[in-house]
């Protein structure tokens, strides 16, 4: 039996994917199957991508990648009401 995923909306949680990490493949697949908006970004762009969407006051976001994905994100909501949520890669 396969799970139906939801629609996009704005209460999908968003999943930001450096698509250059480790675990990138396996985070992919995982994300998917549970419904994240998946969001997946090359390093350079994912303080940019990040940011827009704290700003845009999304109430929690999810990170997926290694040490520097996880410093990137918890930098940009530290001091705001989103929530991080991080998959280590």
């Amino acid at each position: 039996m396969t799970a139906t995923r939801p629609a996009p909306t704005q209460s999908r949680l968003q999943a930001f994917l450096n698509s250059e990490c480790g675990n990138a493949d396996g985070a992919r697949e995982a994300l998917n199957d549970v419904g994240f908006e998946l969001i997946e970004v090359k390093p350079a762009q994912l303080k940019e991508r990040i940011k827009a969407a704290v700003d845009s006051g999304v109430k929690r976001i999810l990170v997926a990648g290694g040490d520097g994905t996880i410093a990137t994100a918890a930098g940009l909501v530290a001091g705001t009401k989103t929530e991080l949520a991080i998959l280590p890669g």
